[in-house]
């Protein structure tokens, strides 16, 4: 009986895991980093450890900034009590952390709040490709920062 309850611990621990593997293939219009300190704050794991709290979408070819950025906001309003009230303002340009494997997208929505009331975010993506020059899988992490 014993057994049986730790297969299911060890099964239950495992539902939802993912392991990433990021692309090394980056489109032209992105931006690089390749500071190291970017590792700590930045890293692929944290994509890894959000699932299944992310949003994930395929993509055909390399996803380029254009794509960030509209799959940004969407993981965003995602994450809105008032979705369809959001309006987001210009968004900073992608930017690739080459020795983290992530994307980073930041910038502003107005929407209304659980009151109904218009209220500013400030928000972040975190991203990670999956893929080859065909196209793959895209996870996102976004996160309202206020």
């Amino acid at each position: 009986m014993k057994r049986a309850v730790w297969l299911g611990v060890a099964l239950s621990a495992t539902v939802g895991a993912v392991t990433l593997k990021p692309a090394a293939i980056i489109s032209a219009d992105i931006e690089q980093s390749r500071s190291k300190g970017d590792v700590e704050t930045h890293h692929y794991v944290t994509v890894q450890n959000a699932f299944p709290k992310v949003d994930v979408f395929t993509v055909k070819g390399v996803p380029n900034n254009v794509f960030f950025i509209q799959k940004c906001r969407e993981a965003v309003r995602n994450k809105l009590k008032a979705p369809a009230t959001a309006k987001f303002s210009a968004a900073l340009p992608t930017m690739y952390f080459v020795y983290a494997g992530t994307y980073r997208n930041f910038g502003k929505v107005d929407a209304q709040n659980s009151l109904g009331a218009p209220s500013r975010s400030s928000y972040m993506c975190l991203s990670v490709f999956e893929g080859t020059q065909k196209g793959g899988r895209v996870y996102i992490k976004a996160t309202l920062l206020n």
